[in-house]
C-alpha cells in the first residue's frame, strides 16, 4: 500500500518508540569510582549518646539505665505498699545486679550479703522454682560463697530476669527520652 502524506498505522500494529540511549552498567560503575569522595562529618565515638535500650540485658549493661530502672521499680513497690522487710521488684533487680558484680571475681567470695534475699521460707525473694529457692537459701547460709554456690545464684538471677522482662517493657514505654540539649550537657559534664 502506498500512502499519501503522513504514514498511517493500522490498529494493533506493534510500533516501537524511539528510546533514549542509556549508560551501561560499566560506565556507571566507572563514574562512581572516579567521582571524588565526598567527606561527610560523622559523629565522633567520644559522643556519649547511647542507643536506646532494646531489652533488659542492654539496660543492665549500663549503670545509668540500671539505676533508672531500679528507681522505676522502687516507685512501683512504693505504690503497691510493701511491708517492711519484704523483697519487692527493686530488691529483685538489686539481687541481679549484685550477682552480676560477682562475675569478675575468681574463686570463693568471703563476705556476701545475699542472706537478706533468702531469709526463710515464705519471705525474701520470690522465685517460681521453689527447689531453686531452697538451694539458694542453703548456699547463702554459709559465710563463704563457693564457685558452685555462685552458679546457683546465677541461675536464680536468670530466673529473676525473666520475671522482670515484662516490667522492663513497661519501663521503656514510659521512659522519657532525653532531649538533644540534655544529651549535649551530659556529654560535656
Amino acid at each position: 500500500m502506498i500512502y499519501k502524506g503522513a504514514r498511517k498505522t493500522k490498529m494493533g500494529a506493534n510500533i516501537s518508540k524511539r528510546k533514549e540511549k542509556k549508560e551501561g552498567l560499566m560506565s556507571q560503575m566507572k563514574s562512581t569510582v572516579e567521582a571524588p569522595p565526598i567527606r561527610q562529618v560523622s559523629p565522633s565515638p567520644s559522643i556519649c549518646q547511647t542507643p536506646p535500650p532494646r531489652n533488659l540485658a542492654t539496660s543492665l549493661a549500663t549503670p545509668a539505665l540500671s539505676q533508672e530502672f531500679l528507681a522505676f521499680l522502687g516507685t512501683m513497690d512504693a505504690a503497691t505498699g510493701l511491708e517492711e522487710g519484704e523483697c519487692g521488684r527493686a530488691d529483685t533487680l538489686q539481687f541481679i545486679l549484685e550477682v552480676r558484680a560477682l562475675e569478675g571475681r575468681e574463686g570463693e567470695v568471703a563476705h556476701h550479703s545475699f542472706r537478706r534475699y533468702f531469709p526463710g521460707p515464705g519471705s525474701g525473694l520470690v522465685l517460681e522454682n521453689q527447689e531453686l529457692w531452697k538451694e539458694c537459701a542453703s548456699v547463702v547460709a554459709c559465710t563463704v560463697l563457693s564457685v558452685a554456690g555462685r552458679r546457683v545464684l546465677e541461675k536464680a538471677s536468670m530466673a529473676c530476669c525473666g520475671e522482670l522482662e515484662p516490667l522492663h517493657v513497661l519501663f521503656l514505654s514510659q521512659r522519657k527520652q532525653p532531649s538533644a540539649v540534655c544529651q549535649i550537657i551530659s556529654c560535656i559534664l
